[in-house]
């Protein structure tokens, strides 16, 4: 799950909203309302049954204007260089792969941002490790917030031992850094 910088800055202009998402028997349909400049442009519906999504635009004129844009901001060629050069040239990625790579894309930074918010509520009272879209959590039975763990006598020495453990696989921790440091973790 992961979305480029040049593509963020192509898609930036779009919006996606009534997201429903993983329908379909493979659970990986996307349902909803697509938005460019702040005007809804289509609806997007893709089943999760196989094939390709199916799309119905508000208009053609606005639908003509997003394939002028995306056309202008070469995003073919972003594309092809993102790992879409399995379809040959950037000229073979057609305006309906693009409208739809920039609908998928969107919930993929939807599905980032419901990630990182987990993951910020599970750092309140667990040391949590590894990465945003794969993280592994140390929590203790009653603690609502590691400070409470400060309040057992060996509650500092164990979350450095965690900490420690942690650290020497080699794992990112995500806990915030100033978290740690006041509860009296040496990083």
């Amino acid at each position: 799950m992961k979305v480029t910088e040049n593509t963020k800055k192509v898609i930036e202009k779009f919006q996606i909203k009534k997201v429903v998402q993983g329908r379909g028997h493979d659970m990986g349909g996307l349902i909803c309302d697509v938005y460019f400049n702040r005007k809804k442009v289509a609806t997007y519906l893709d089943d999760g049954w196989g094939g390709g999504a199916r799309v119905d635009f508000t208009n053609e004129t606005l639908k003509k204007e997003i394939e002028v844009y995306l056309t202008k901001s070469k995003f073919n060629e972003i594309m092809h260089k993102d790992g879409w050069d399995f379809m040959g040239t950037p000229k073979d990625i057609d305006f309906d792969c693009q409208f739809e790579h920039v609908v998928e894309e969107l919930s993929v930074l939807i599905l980032i941002q419901k990630q990182v918010k987990k993951i910020e509520r599970a750092c309140k009272n667990k040391i949590v490790f590894g990465t945003t879209e794969r993280y592994s959590e140390y929590a203790w039975k009653g603690v609502k917030d590691l400070k409470d763990l400060l309040k057992y006598n060996n509650g500092l020495s164990t979350l450095q031992k965690t900490y420690d453990e942690v650290k020497k696989k080699g794992q990112p921790i995500l806990n915030q850094e100033s978290q740690l440091l006041e509860l009296g973790v040496v990083l």
